[in-house]
C-alpha cells in the first residue's frame, strides 16, 4: 500500500509509472502482430490464425468489461431511485438532481453532497471489472494518456485492468507460440525474442495486479484523495466568510487613515491586529477540524467561533 500512496502523492512518479505500464502494453501489441512475418515465412500458419482468434476475445472482453461500467452507473441510478442517497440538509437525492448518467457525472455530484463514501464503495464492487474503451485501445491510450500531467488512480485502474485481459488473452497464446517458434522449430528472429521479453514481461505485470489487487487498492486512494479535496473546500466554505468579514472590519478601521503621514504607524498597527486575529482564527478552525476529520473520517460543516 506504502509503494501506490507514494504514486498518488507524487504525480510525477504516477506518470512515469503508467507511461511505462502502456508503453510495454503498446509495444506488446506491436511486436504480437510484427511476428506474423517470420511465423508466415517460416510456414507456421497456425500462429497467426491462434493470435488473431485470442484478438477477438480480447475485443468481446473490452466490450463486455465496458459494459460493468454502464451496470455500476445503473447501480447507482437504482439506488438513487431507491431513495438511499440524501441531501446534506436530509432531503432525498432525485435522478435529476444528478443532471447525468455517466460515472465522472455522479462521481462530481456524489463527491459535492458528501456521498463520495458511498460512491467510491460501491465503484469497489465493479471496478476489477471494468475495462473502458479509453484503456483498452492500443496507441489511442497513449496519445490519450501520454500528454496528461496528472493521471487519475481510476483510470491508472482501468489500465492495469485492460493490460490483464490483453495478457491472458493475446499476449498467452503469443507467447505460447513464440516459445513453440524458438525451441521446437530452432527458428532465431529478433522480433519473436523481443515479442517473447515483453510479453513476459506484461503478463508478470498482470499477475501483479492480480495478486495485489491495484484496481482495489487505487480505487480506496483515489477516494482518500477525493474526500480530502471536499473536507478542505468544505473547510474554506466554513471560514471565508468570517475571514471575509474580519478583512471588511480592517479595511473600514484603515479607510479613514489613508494619505495621512501622521497615521502610517496607526495603520500598520491595526493591520497587525487583523492580521494576528485571522491567523489566529484559521489555527483554532483547522484543529477543530482536524479533531473531527480524525473522530469520524468525514466531511462535516461548521460554524465559525466569534474572535473579538
Amino acid at each position: 500500500m506504502s509503494c501506490l500512496q507514494t504514486l498518488i502523492k507524487y504525480p510525477a512518479v504516477m506518470k512515469l509509472v503508467v507511461m511505462i505500464t502502456l508503453l510495454l502494453s503498446d509495444a506488446d501489441v506491436f511486436f504480437t502482430f510484427a511476428s506474423f512475418q517470420p511465423y508466415i515465412d517460416e510456414g507456421f500458419f497456425l500462429a497467426p490464425a491462434l493470435v488473431s482468434l485470442f484478438t477477438g476475445i480480447y475485443l468481446l472482453g473490452t466490450v463486455l468489461g465496458n459494459g460493468q461500467n454502464k451496470k455500476f452507473c445503473k447501480k447507482l441510478t437504482q439506488n438513487i431511485e431507491s431513495g438511499m442517497y440524501h441531501h446534506l440538509d436530509g432531503r432525498v437525492i432525485q435522478v435529476d438532481d444528478v443532471k447525468g448518467s455517466t460515472e465522472v457525472q455522479f462521481r462530481v455530484f456524489m463527491v459535492a453532497n458528501g456521498l463520495g463514501e458511498r460512491f467510491y464503495q460501491e465503484r469497489s464492487n465493479f471496478i476489477r471489472n471494468v475495462v473502458k474503451w479509453k484503456h483498452s485501445v492500443p496507441f489511442l491510450r497513449l496519445a490519450r494518456f501520454g500528454w496528461m500531467s496528472d493521471v487519475p488512480a481510476g483510470d491508472f485502474a482501468g489500465i492495469l485492468n485492460s493490460n490483464a485481459l490483453y495478457s491472458f488473452t493475446i499476449g498467452m497464446s503469443q507467447l505460447g507460440c513464440s516459445l513453440f517458434f524458438i525451441f521446437s522449430m530452432q527458428q532465431q528472429s529478433m522480433i519473436i525474442w523481443a515479442s517473447l521479453a515483453i510479453s513476459v514481461g506484461s503478463l508478470v505485470l498482470s499477475i501483479l495486479n492480480i495478486a495485489v489487487s491495484f484496481p482495489k487498492v487505487l480505487n480506496q486512494l483515489e477516494k482518500d484523495a477525493a474526500i480530502e479535496e471536499q473536507r478542505k473546500k468544505a473547510f474554506e466554505n466554513t471560514v471565508m466568510p468570517h475571514i471575509l468579514g474580519m478583512r471588511s472590519a480592517c479595511e473600514a478601521k484603515v479607510k479613514p487613515l489613508r494619505g495621512r503621514a501622521d497615521k502610517n504607524e496607526e495603520i500598520l498597527v491595526i493591520m497587525k491586529e487583523f492580521s494576528d486575529k485571522e491567523r489566529h482564527f484559521l489555527v483554532g478552525m483547522q484543529a477543530i477540524e482536524d479533531a473531527k476529520s480524525a473522530t469520524s473520517g468525514t466531511v462535516k460543516g461548521g460554524s465559525a467561533p466569534t474572535i473579538g
